[in-house]
């Protein structure tokens, strides 16, 4: 970052390898949100899937993969209205961190769950970790670039 005093340029901030490591980072951390919204539609048409989860004999099977993508969205419009209110209380960095334990704690939950009603609350929580990464990494990598 550049210090300016009576228009002299005092300082300049370089590229460092640290600064480098942290944006790119920063950068696989915002692709998370695509991921988790792209990757339901291969989960969701897999056979296996269907057959597993018991979809494929329920009245109501379609309702529930529709629920699915629903409460991811739903879960992303809160996580986004409540990452400003972490961010206040902890600091940007800390709200990022929190997103992202969130998003790999609900993924590994998805990964393992026995029946649809976990899946389906889970993938909430992942809506919430996955829009809360994606409002949160533009501003920390602002921060953090060298300007």
């Amino acid at each position: 970052m550049a210090v300016e005093k009576d228009g002299r340029v005092l300082h300049r901030q370089k590229l460092n390898a640290y600064t480098f490591f942290v944006l790119c980072m920063l950068g696989i951390g915002s692709i998370s949100y695509g991921y988790s919204a792209s990757i339901i539609g291969t989960t969701l048409g897999q056979p296996s899937f269907i057959t597993y989860m018991k979809l494929d004999t329920r009245a109501d099977g379609t309702d529930l993969l529709s629920t699915t993508n629903g409460l991811f969205q739903t879960g992303g419009v809160i996580g986004t209205l409540m990452l400003p209110s972490i961010a206040d209380k902890w600091g940007r960095r800390w709200a990022c961190a929190a997103a992202c334990i969130l998003l790999v704690i609900s993924g590994a939950v998805m990964t393992a769950s026995v029946e649809i009603g976990m899946f389906i609350a889970f993938r909430f929580f992942a809506g919430a970790g996955s829009f809360g990464i994606l409002a949160a990494v533009p501003i920390l990598m602002n921060e953090v670039q060298i300007h």
